[in-house]
């Protein structure tokens, strides 16, 4: 009989050989509610899915505090994906993909998530450098990919 602890499902896990463990977790989140949400939370989901291969996407609901001491409730879009590892040019493209779609949500800040919660000021807008086309390429996450999967095996 198993004995249905943490410790045991995860080594039961690791040992067989068809589970691919992702052991990093990011989350954007994005407002619902804006003239170019819809298309910020589209581009930031594809974008997502070519750099770690898929995402999960669901709505939540949120609050803060403003300026002038009230709350506000924000309807928001979260987009996951798990990843085990990412390179220097992941994490660059990663990093444009966010803050271009927060810019075309037209957004004070950002919030993201990875292990550790983080809110990203995008005041004064995305530089020229990066223009508001969206990631393309999935070569760097089967790159990633790859390397990882020659250092499991």
């Amino acid at each position: 009989m198993l004995n249905p602890t943490k410790e045991l499902w995860e080594e039961s896990l690791e040992k067989d050989e068809k589970v691919i463990c992702h052991p990093y977790d990011l989350e954007v989140i994005l407002p619902k509610r804006c003239p170019r949400c819809k298309e910020a939370s589209e581009m930031l989901i594809d974008g997502m899915t070519h750099l770690f291969g898929g995402t999960t996407v669901y709505e939540a609901k949120g609050t803060w505090v403003d300026d002038d001491g009230r709350i506000v409730r924000d309807e928001n879009v979260v987009v996951e994906s798990a990843h085990s590892c990412m390179s220097d040019e992941m994490q660059q493209a990663f990093y444009n993909l966010v803050m271009k779609c927060a810019y075309l949500a037209d957004q004070d800040s950002v919030s993201m998530k990875q292990g550790k919660f983080f809110i990203k000021p995008v005041k004064g807008g995305v530089p020229r450098h990066m223009s508001l086309v969206p990631v393309t390429k999935r070569s760097s996450y089967g790159e990633a990919r790859e390397e990882t999967m020659r250092k499991r095996f």
